[in-house]
């Protein structure tokens, strides 16, 4: 349900106006703007990127382990935009030298998974031909109008291996699909193919977020598997036809904006399979299955403005949704898989009455009609997030914090996130995050984060 455990508070808002705005305090309405002359065509190429270096210290751990991360990351864009044709081609390269330096203090699982990355990221051509428009590629799709709770946005696979730091530009990730949409007047029917089977990456296992270590001090199995090494391995193979997932979207934008959703999908989060009892035992090189099984979803979302007011909602029911259950606590722990039908709800609303700041706030629920037993983690709890963002000095200072809890009274854990960050000069900006998290009494999407609260110190250079 969750679109993100919780993305930058401070990314992923519109700017008030174009230009300065308005007068401030400190002067800076007395900057010269270069004007534009009307007559120049914009070119219709663009080359630009992204470089960002993040600095990061485990507060719990200052003495025995201080540096969570020190990862720089490179991102390199290419557009082609043309009145019936555009192209976009991006990479993305990154580096943890926490990881790189120190290889004996993680298992290799978590070494594959952060140490370093160089992938393709978009690289799409989309062709507009009267009022329909084929996009082929690499490609981020969202669905929903929910910024942090959205139970219908289940087509981009994400990146989930820091829960609650991932900026919400980076936490999508592409997917290679063929979408077509087609225009007509106010409505817009979109399809998409999706032959590729990606979920995205994640902590391992026994990572620095892995679920692992606090599942086996549950069954007391520590002492027992304290040398072995875990990864995960995924069932679907990656190119595989029969694994292909379906999309469409009917949406009408007004005075009201309203949208219908239905898809084949396959479930991002996998079911757990263990292996053996015989093989947990010897072995020390141990695979978790994960068993990504193809449900369908149908949905609903909507928003509507009143005053300084936004609302807006989701629905969605999920069918032959598989879900994990069975007794952690067991010698050995026994897991299970089971299909079932999952409802869910989100209510959620934006408040701009306050200058230069934003206030949303979401909830969302899940309901099973024949309510599963002994569910791993449950997926069926309500979730509360509040978000707020404010911007001054000329849009240069961006200030951001978000709240999440998991179940009514917060017994499935929480989280906060504050953000500040000060852009220099154009494109260039430093920037501070802390996050808090509070894993709970029961289990839940923050199990075993006992000690992983985090500063981070944020460059960012856009080129």
């Amino acid at each position: 349900m969750m679109t993100a455990l919780a993305g930058d508070p401070t990314s992923g808002e519109e700017d008030d106006d174009e230009g300065w705005g308005e007068d401030d305090d400190v002067g800076f309405s007395d900057v010269p703007v270069e004007e534009v002359d009307p007559t120049k065509k914009p070119s219709p190429f663009h080359i630009g990127g992204t470089v960002r270096l993040n600095s990061s210290f485990w507060m719990e751990r200052l003495k025995e382990q201080p540096w969570a991360s020190m990862r720089e990351r490179v991102d390199f864009e290419a557009r082609l935009k043309l009145d019936w044709f555009r192209a976009l081609v991006s990479t993305h390269a990154e580096a943890d030298l926490v990881y790189l330096t120190n290889r004996d203090a993680y298992d290799d699982a978590t070494i594959e998974t952060y140490a370093w990355q160089v992938r393709p990221h978009e690289a799409l051509v989309g062709i507009a031909v009267g009022p329909m428009e084929l996009t082929l590629g690499r490609q981020v799709v969202s669905w929903g109008e929910g910024t942090l709770v959205s139970p219908v946005d289940v087509v981009a696979p994400r990146d989930l291996r820091e829960p609650g730091l991932a900026d919400l530009e980076e936490l999508r990730l592409p997917v290679t699909a063929a979408r077509v949409d087609f225009f007509y007047k106010s409505w817009r029917l979109q399809m998409m193919a999706v032959p590729e089977t990606w979920f995205g990456y994640r902590s391992p296992p026994a990572g620095p977020f892995g679920p692992l270590p606090a599942l086996l001090e549950e069954s007391g199995m520590t002492d027992l598997v304290q040398d072995k090494q875990f990864a995960y391995a995924h069932e679907q193979k990656r190119f595989d036809l029969n694994n292909s997932q379906g999309f469409v979207r009917l949406s009408y934008r007004g005075r009201l904006d309203l949208a219908f959703y239905g898809a084949t999908v396959l479930d991002q989060q996998g079911l757990m399979i263990l292996p053996d009892t015989l093989t947990f035992l010897l072995e020390d090189d141990l695979e978790i299955g994960l068993d990504h099984l193809r449900y369908t979803m149908v949905g609903h979302s909507g928003t509507a403005s009143v005053g300084d007011f936004l609302f807006r909602w989701e629905l969605s029911a999920d069918i032959d949704r598989p879900v994990n259950v069975g007794n952690v606590e067991a010698l050995p722990p026994v897991l299970e898989g089971e299909s079932t039908y999952l409802l869910n709800g989100m209510i959620g609303t934006q408040f701009s009455g306050i200058p230069k700041t934003t206030i949303d706030l979401e909830i969302g629920k899940g309901w099973f009609p024949s309510p599963p037993e002994e569910m791993l983690f449950p997926l069926d709890l309500a979730t509360g997030a509040l978000r707020v963002s404010h911007r001054n000095l000329r849009e240069r200072l961006q200030l951001g914090a978000v709240g999440m809890m998991f179940g009514v009274d917060g017994r499935y854990g929480g989280l906060i996130r504050l953000d500040a960050s000060y852009e220099l000069a154009d494109g260039l900006r430093l920037g501070l995050c802390g996050i808090s998290y509070f894993p709970g009494k029961e289990r839940g999407p923050l199990l075993g984060l006992e000690e992983h609260d985090r500063l981070d110190f944020k460059f960012r250079w856009e080129f």
